[in-house]
């Protein structure tokens, strides 16, 4: 059996137990799980206080002993189903984006390595660099990076920006965190962050926010291409006048109203 494929017991009896819990109509007791899943009592009672630990699985307040599924897992599950929700409703806007601008069009959302390109569309006439989809970015040689870091409360900014890789790519990148802190304050007060040759020479990039229900900015769409469609502000203001109207009806999609 390949390496990949080999189980470990206490991985899939914690699985068992979040799956078992997930399914009950009703909180369940140490009793219950050990039962129905023919789990020792000892190794039971150590993966539910582990469980508890990470909050994926909560005691009832009112009866001690019984547990039902925690938060963490449900935030897990409601960020993997943004996504997905994000790249469906945004995909037919890249490719409009991409078709009008004739760029690349990326969907870039924050991750704690970086900015993590979900989804793209390419113009039919190459980039000669572009970051891979999947794979973090660090934040200071992006424009989708800076508008997430810009739109973040002032406190996460901070504490995001002391523990971020801030990567020296070109003699353009932005690696003093005070300046990237002072372009940052640019980039909200702007509604766009750009990349100008920070990522890769000959290369530039406009990215504009994405917000949902709640208000919060949860991506970033942005296209790329040549530097010298990026060089003027009358070349930057074309693409987001396509951008910034496209980024507004993805957000009302996803429940924003401004």
């Amino acid at each position: 059996m390949p390496e990949e494929y080999i189980t470990v017991p206490a991985v899939n009896r914690a699985i068992d137990i979040l799956e078992y819990v997930a399914q009950s109509p009703s909180s369940v007791t140490t009793k219950d799980l050990c039962d129905a899943l023919q789990i020792p009592t000892s190794t039971c009672f150590r993966i539910i206080k582990n469980l508890l630990a990470r909050g994926f699985l909560i005691e009832d307040r009112n009866t001690q002993g019984k547990y039902s599924i925690g938060f963490q897992l449900i935030r897990l599950a409601d960020q993997t189903m943004y996504k997905l929700d994000l790249r469906t409703i945004a995909l037919p806007f890249m490719r409009q984006i991409s078709i009008e601008t004739n760029q690349a069009v990326q969907l870039g959302v924050l991750e704690s390595a970086g900015v993590v390109y979900i989804e793209q569309s390419l113009p039919l006439h190459p980039v000669s660099a572009i970051a891979e989809s999947h794979t973090p970015v660090p934040v200071n040689i992006c424009a989708a990076g800076k508008v997430l870091c810009a739109y973040m409360p002032l406190y996460k900014q901070a504490d995001y920006l002391r523990r971020a890789n801030l990567a020296k790519n070109t003699q353009y990148s932005i690696t003093d965190k005070e300046i990237l802190t002072e372009k940052l304050q640019t980039v909200l007060a702007n509604g766009y962050g750009t990349d100008e040759q920070e990522f890769s020479i000959g290369v530039g990039c406009v990215a504009v926010p994405i917000f949902n229900y709640t208000g919060r900015c949860v991506a970033a769409i942005g296209t790329t291409g040549n530097f010298a469609d990026y060089n003027t502000p009358e070349k930057m203001d074309k693409i987001l006048k396509v951008l910034r109207p496209i980024s507004n009806e993805i957000s009302f999609q996803l429940g924003y109203h401004s």
